[in-house]
């Protein structure tokens, strides 16, 4: 029995490998390479044809395909090489250019080293007073040549004589008479640039057109003197302006007078030529075309500015020109400020002694210098009380700078600030920020509203906000920010953003909430709504929206693109790209390419050429993107070349304020932050044409800790509609608790690791809902 077990062994070892090797050949028969004939196998032998011979075209190679009679297997031999077009040695030419002509049979209209004509020109003969004269013009590179008349010469025997009437400097050329003159032949005089501007003394062409067109035309020069528009300005000593005595103005210019009433002193009259006019702190001229006098009366307000002393040092304040300067307290201090007043008010007191200004209805303007500037001091709180509403006012030009003279904020400060209250306050500044401090700024409880141009409410080293009803617009730039992101002498962490129990609404052309460290929001009373970008009703420049037509942006001239659309349930669709525009932006060539969008495709791929490549096929290109979907909010897709393809960005056609392009792209998010953002309550909505949220952690912070990148959502309710990616993390997203709706993304959540566990979510995107990094 023995025996025969060990014989049965040895007989299943044999069979086995025999049947292995038999896999085995069967398996290698199956497999070769392209242009080499398989190996025989040991249970089929190939019988092949004598083949089909595949000839080669302009496109691709040729071959000659063998198939097996038994089991279909095919391999291809005898490969061909591509054939190549053969073009004329002679060159081929029209009236416009010159080529030469490709002589395969059905590719006539191909053409090589296409270029137009330059041209030589010789006088086959001059012309005279009498007679036309002949010029041919041949082509440096071809045969192609033609003939032109020189038209018969003209002599000029006088020149005209401009009108003896009084001009302006900046009037417009045409409106300049001049009478007389003579030439050999008969015909007209005219100013060749009639649009031009008048200098003070300034030579002008004047060209004489002959009526017989076979005469030529001459010209001449002509001066014009013309003469400066003076505008005088005259006013009293209660107030100044920024134009002083007498100015020169070219003829049709618009002049602001920007007047500026001592402290206590309003606008009184202000007469034009003789004729009053409505007063105002900023008087506008426009079109001058004769010399002007305005004359200034300022007089004291009606509702006179006041400033009384509730606690600490009485009369510590000095009054010089339109400027308040509180210095030289000796203790903490209370005043209460009411009235209407034009000027600024300077705070500049020891720095261990703390100010507090009680605002009792005060309205505050100021059309030369920041409205409230503190350049020293402990802290200073600003208090809107109970029952008033107050006003600061910003109507300077936009400025820039570290000096009192051009603090970029109504309300600027070197210090702590608060900003409080029971009462209303309402901050203006159309071409600069709204409240800027260089330490730390908080809110608590009061009714505010800022609008302005960037930079609604900004403190470098924290921002905090208490209760309260809060409106923030900048129509240029970001709303509310931090800058800093060290740890402060007493320990504490600089850069934080935090909102609590507040009812907060920011408009952003840019982006809504960006902190340097942390956002912070708390307390389920809080009620947060933020819009950006083309979702604030106040953004003076929107990126474009996407319509019937998508642009490519390349920084580069060498290549040609075409994008293949697609859709589900059709057929791809080629386009090709074709330059639009091509521009210097910040230094940078961005060449545009147009694309036009076929009806009802969602999807894209961008395939660049090289100069040998043809557009509009996949078979042969230099590099391609991945297939994207297309995104509604932007009407743009940005290049970024790659070693294995192209990476694709949404972006926007060059962003104009009428015709001057003011930005190449921008950040328009809902809630930034260089470190974390956490939600633990509230009711928060977002809006923003980019990320609705966006934690970053690619560098070191000032504290010397490496950013960590992470979103957390641990209660209330927040809502989202983006453009872009509602939850976008560069460390961890959790969201653990409340409820997360995002209505409409391009991307809903992106983080290293996501969770959701523990909370209601609901997530739309028309790329991707959840996007992970591990």
């Amino acid at each position: 029995m023995k025996k025969f077990s060990t014989i049965a062994l040895l007989f299943s070892m044999f069979f086995m490998s025999c049947l292995l090797i038999s896999c085995s050949l069967f398996s290698d028969a199956n497999v070769g390479e392209r242009g080499t004939e398989p190996e025989s196998a040991t249970l089929h032998e190939h019988s092949y044809g004598e083949g089909v011979v595949i000839p080669p075209s302009y496109e691709a190679d040729g071959y000659t395909e063998y198939t097996c009679e038994g089991c279909g297997e095919t391999y291809r031999d005898n490969i061909t090489q591509t054939l190549t077009h053969s073009f004329s040695d002679k060159m081929s030419f029209d009236e416009t250019g010159h080529w030469y002509a490709c002589l395969d049979e059905g590719f006539e209209d191909l053409r090589l080293s296409e270029e137009e004509h330059v041209f030589e020109e010789e006088i086959i003969k001059d012309s005279t007073a009498d007679e036309v004269g002949i010029a041919r013009h041949t082509c440096f590179d071809c045969s192609y040549s033609y003939e032109t008349v020189i038209p018969r010469k003209t002599h000029l025997i006088s020149s005209p004589d401009v009108d003896t009437k009084t001009y302006y400097v900046g009037q417009p050329l045409s409106s300049v008479g001049f009478s007389g003159g003579e030439a050999s032949v008969e015909g007209s005089f005219a100013w060749k640039n009639p649009d031009a501007l008048l200098t003070e003394n300034g030579e002008y062409e004047i060209v004489f057109t002959p009526t017989d067109p076979d005469d030529a035309p001459i010209s001449t020069t002509l001066t014009v003197q013309a003469k400066w528009i003076t505008l005088k300005v005259i006013m009293d000593t209660n107030g100044s302006c920024n134009v002083k005595n007498t100015l020169n103005v070219s003829y049709g210019q618009t002049l602001d007078l920007v007047l500026s009433p001592n402290f206590g002193y309003v606008v009184g009259t202000v007469n034009v030529n003789g004729k009053n006019i409505t007063a105002s702190t900023i008087v506008t001229l426009e079109n001058i075309t004769e010399n002007k006098t305005v004359q200034v009366g300022f007089q004291k307000s009606s509702t006179p500015f006041e400033i009384d002393c509730l606690l600490g040092n009485d009369g510590r304040y000095s009054v010089s020109g339109d400027t308040l300067t509180i210095t030289g307290i000796s203790t903490d201090t209370i005043y209460a400020l009411s009235g209407v007043v034009y000027g600024n008010i300077v705070i500049d007191i020891d720095p261990q002694y703390s100010l507090e200004l009680e605002l009792h209805g005060l309205s505050l303007t100021s059309s030369s210098k920041c409205p409230i500037s503190i350049v020293n001091g402990n802290k200073v709180t600003i208090s809107a009380k109970k029952g008033y509403k107050n006003y600061i006012n910003d109507l300077r030009t936009y400025a820039s700078g570290d000096d009192i003279s051009s603090y970029p904020a109504a309300i600027y400060s070197l210090i702590d600030l608060d900003v409080e209250g029971k009462g209303e306050l309402t901050v203006s500044s159309q071409n600069n920020g709204g409240i800027y401090s260089k330490k730390d700024v908080e809110l608590k409880n009061l009714t505010l509203s800022v609008t302005c141009r960037e930079n609604a409410l900004r403190g470098n080293d924290s921002v905090s906000i208490t209760g309260g009803v809060i409106t923030l617009i900048a129509t240029h730039g970001d709303a509310v920010k931090t800058s800093n992101s060290d740890i402060s002498s007493k320990g504490n962490q600089r850069g934080n953003i935090s909102i609590t129990g507040s009812i907060l609404t920011v408009y952003a052309a840019e982006d809504a909430i960006e902190a340097e460290h942390d956002v912070i929001i708390t307390d389920g009373s809080s009620v947060v709504q933020i819009f950006t970008d083309s979702f604030s009703e106040y953004s003076v420049v929107k990126n474009n929206p996407l319509s019937d037509t998508l642009y490519l942006r390349s920084d580069s001239k060498n290549f040609t693109y075409s994008v293949r659309f697609t859709a589900d349930g059709k057929s791809a669709h080629w386009e090709n790209a074709t330059l639009a525009e091509e521009t210097i932006v910040d230094g940078k060539l961005c060449c545009y390419y147009a694309v036009a969008i076929p009806d009802g495709y969602t999807d894209i791929e961008v395939f660049a050429y090289s100069a040998d490549q043809s557009q509009g096929q996949d078979a042969q290109y230099y590099l391609k993107s991945e297939c994207m979907p297309l995104n509604q909010g932007y009407d743009a897709v940005s290049l970024k070349f790659k070693k294995d393809g192209i990476n694709l960005k949404a972006t926007n056609y060059l962003l104009r304020n009428g015709a001057e392009t003011v930005v190449l792209e921008h950040s328009s998010k809902g809630i930034k932050a260089g470190n974390s953002i956490s939600i633990s309550g509230g009711n928060i909505t977002i809006k923003s044409h980019d990320d609705a949220m966006r934690a970053l952690n690619s560098t070191v912070l000032e504290n010397g800790y490496a950013a960590s990148g992470d979103i957390v959502i641990s209660g209330g309710r927040v809502t989202v509609n983006t453009y872009a990616t509602a939850i976008h993390s560069d460390g961890n997203v959790t969201v653990s608790g409340g409820t997360l709706n995002v209505e409409m993304s391009y991307i809903a959540i992106d983080g290293d690791v996501v969770s959701t566990d523990g909370s209601s979510t609901t997530l739309k995107a028309i790329y991707k809902e959840i996007k992970t990094k591990q």
